[in-house]
């Protein structure tokens, strides 16, 4: 390859233009140490006058005595500049193998050179210090001894050149108390020849140079350390204290010169390239909310408010929630992987594309599905297999250890607390769209080697028995298909009560399983994790619908995409004998015989009966079977029983008015007659004529709607029999004949 350029791009913030960055440049650039420094420095130049209005000096001496002067003097030394004055001082002096300690150019040397400079720094910042008000300017000038001391124990170097030169300015006596101090060895040097003098050479200097520059950031940096407690000191002279708090007020007045460049680039936008600001966005987080164990699901409404604390103006800072939110006790306890396989073999998925659109090489419906378990465990775990994220095998790897997915759904309700009895179960579900109907007849087309819409008779078949036999069998099928879709399963008291078949119906937008739990089978009760394990946070009864992987037809491929708007479940108990039965002489129980009107039956005797099972639900039946015993075995029944007598009765003369128990009255109230039923029923039997029928059954279905369900009733709080009952109860009053049983002539 050639002319090959390679370059890393640019980036929409590295397109800005530096002139355009806010404070690219500032009109006053000078900061609070500099300011004071030069404070200082116009002081040496005012003449200080005395008592006696004598010229005495400057004011420099008074603010050099100032602790936060002396570290704003020390913060604001130019390293820079001595930098490029070091540098122009090594260009200009040539090299030489060593000077004299006595000869010319040893003065010359040291004389242009910037170290001497540095020293006599040094050693300012140091006597400045000796009049420090506070523990921070005590403790920057313990620095500065330290750092002088470790200056004057090198043996070679300017500070002894200048000492045995007699060119050293008068220094603080600091300079000469380390053991191997230079100057305390200047007098040895003196005395000796010139010629046993050492010289000094430019790398001397230089290495001086770094030393003493290095000195001076240390102190820089202690300074920077002890500035602030040094401000707020109040041990400050009054007119110090003054000049410090002018300082920081002219320092606000700066901040607005040096908002110059802000304007500059609100000028550009704004004007020349027309930009407007974009409006407020709103800051955005994530709330992790949990639901009190002991609290239902909670809704959180769109637009409610979250404190989180203040700004730094004092203001609340809220946040709202964008969308409604139901808090539920829903959490993460298992991860799986799905996959859908498409066995190329499995008939009549092959037969069927799951888009209808897309032709050949659209792809078949699934024929099974897999979940395959993924370990929640902690970040790090070494493990010894992979798995595949959307979990699909590699190719060739086989199936491997999968289990059958179990997709389904389940429906909790009170109304599947069915203790006894045969209990037929219907559940009722409602679709958006009838494409389950389509999909079950693209099945039968596939089947039947049909092209959809094609007629299903033949021309010139005037009987229609191709017609009706095709007919028969797309039923057929479509029954095959629905009744093995689900595996059904109800909560019961040992476990699982397993379903052993249903009974389908489908109809436009509407399906619907009936089936049948049968007398011998255990009580439906509620829903225990500890019992029938999942994680269902209910505690009604569970009927649970898995799809069938051993189905005719794969289900999922018929259920995919449905969409549910209603579901609904009705029971119907026969043969329950849990009830709770009341008289007006007391109670009565159903497991024994009992006179339903008492003893000595008359007008107005009546029996009352309920069902715990039933107090909660909303009912649409209520019958109560009764099973007579003793009575008269004579052709013809009562009327023949009671020839003697001075009356005329029938079997069906014998009525018993019916009302319900709603909000702690008896309904229909007043004077509208009641519905009544009657207490006996004649059967009519070959060779033996007409004779009462042991069996009867009183039906209250005309009043069912007026029936108020108590959600306060259940095992736990069964239904009873009192002044204070409210709902739950059919009476039945004996209401004719007035003859009665005989007790009444």
């Amino acid at each position: 390859m050639h002319n090959l350029i390679i370059r890393d791009g640019t980036s929409q913030a590295m397109r800005a233009l530096p002139p355009l960055q806010d404070r690219y440049f500032d009109l006053d650039e000078m900061t609070f140490h500099e300011l004071l420094d030069i404070v200082v420095e116009f002081a040496a130049l005012v003449r200080f006058h005395n008592a006696q209005d004598l010229p005495e000096g400057d004011w420099s001496p008074f603010f050099r005595a100032d602790e936060t002067v002396v570290m704003s003097r020390i913060l604001a030394f130019d390293l820079t500049r001595e930098t490029a004055r070091f540098a122009q001082w090594w260009r200009d002096t040539p090299e030489y193998d060593g000077v004299s300690a006595t000869g010319a150019g040893l003065r010359s040397m040291l004389r242009a050179s910037p170290v001497p400079a540095l020293i006599e720094t040094l050693n300012g910042w140091y006597e400045a210090l000796s009049q420090a008000q506070s523990d921070n300017g005590l403790g920057l000038r313990t620095v500065l001894r330290a750092v002088i001391m470790q200056l004057s124990r090198r043996e070679t170097g300017v500070l002894g050149a200048l000492e045995s030169a007699q060119l050293r300015v008068p220094l603080d006596p600091v300079w000469t108390e380390a053991p191997t101090s230079v100057i305390a060895q200047a007098g040895d040097a003196a005395a000796r020849p010139p010629a046993a003098r050492p010289g000094l050479s430019k790398a001397d200097v230089r290495a001086d140079f770094h030393a003493y520059m290095k000195a001076i950031e240390m102190v820089r940096a202690e300074a920077l350390a002890r500035l602030p407690a040094s401000l707020h000191s109040g041990t400050h002279d009054p007119a110090v204290g003054l000049l410090i708090a002018f300082v920081r007020q002219f320092e606000k007045l700066q901040s607005k010169l040096n908002g110059y460049t802000q304007k500059f680039i609100d000028f550009y936008y704004e004007r020349m390239l027309g930009s407007v600001p974009r409006g407020v966005v709103p800051d955005r987080t994530w709330l992790v909310m949990r639901r009190n164990p002991d609290a239902g699901d909670v809704v959180v409404p769109a637009g409610t408010a979250f404190p989180a604390g203040i700004d730094a103006q004092g203001h609340d800072i809220l946040y709202r929630s964008e969308d409604e939110l139901r808090v539920s006790g829903a959490r993460v306890s298992r991860v799986q992987t799905l996959y859908l396989d498409h066995n190329g073999y499995s008939m009549p998925e092959n037969l069927l594309p799951e888009d209808a659109d897309a032709g050949k090489s659209a792809r078949k419906w699934p024929t099974a599905a897999w979940f395959d378990e993924v370990p929640c465990t902690p970040p790090g775990t070494v493990h010894s297999r992979a798995w595949p994220i959307l979990g699909a095998p590699k190719p060739g790897a086989g199936i491997g250890q999968h289990s059958a997915a179990r997709i389904g759904f389940a429906l909790a309700s009170k109304v599947l607390l069915l203790k006894e009895g045969e209990r037929v179960v219907t559940l009722t579900i409602t679709f958006a769209d009838d494409r389950l109907v389509t999909r079950l007849a693209e099945v039968a087309d596939a089947v039947f080697g049909r092209v959809p819409g094609e007629s299903a008779s033949r021309e010139g078949d005037e009987s229609g028995e191709v017609a009706d036999q095709m007919h028969l069998r797309r039923q057929d099928l479509y029954l095959k298909m629905l009744r093995s879709l689900f595996s059904v399963a109800l909560t019961g008291e040992t476990g699982w009560i397993e379903i052993a078949g249903y009974v389908p119906w489908l109809e436009d937008r509407e399906m619907r399983l009936s089936f049948v739990v049968p007398p011998q089978a255990p009580s439906i009760v509620r829903y225990s994790p500890a019992l029938h394990g999942e994680a269902f946070d209910v505690d009604t009864p569970l009927v649970r619908c898995v799809i069938n992987p051993g189905a005719y037809l794969f289900p999922y491929g018929l259920l995919r995409n449905l969409p549910v708007t209603g579901a609904r479940i009705d029971v119907e108990a026969l043969g329950c004998r849990d009830l709770v039965l009341y008289n007006n002489i007391g109670q009565l129980s159903a497991a024994t015989p009992f006179a339903p009107f008492g003893p000595i039956p008359r007008l107005g005797s009546y029996l009352v009966a309920g069902s715990t099972e039933m107090a909660s639900k909303r009912i649409s039946r209520f019958r109560l079977r009764i099973e007579w015993a003793d009575l008269p075995r004579v052709t013809g029944g009562f009327g023949t029983w009671y020839d003697g007598y001075d009356v005329r009765v029938t079997n069906e003369d014998y009525l018993a008015s019916v009302e319900v128990l709603a909000k702690g009255g008896w309904l229909p109230a007043g004077d509208p007659p009641r519905p009544v039923v009657p207490l006996f029923h004649t059967r009519v039997t070959p060779g033996k004529g007409e004779r009462i029928d042991n069996t009867i059954v009183w039906d209250a279905g005309s009043l069912v709607h007026l029936f108020e369900p108590d959600a306060g009733v259940g095992p736990a709080h069964p239904l009873t029999w009192g002044p204070g009952a409210k709902n739950g109860f059919f009476k039945f009053t004996f209401a004719a004949p007035a003859f009665a049983f005989g007790h009444e002539v």
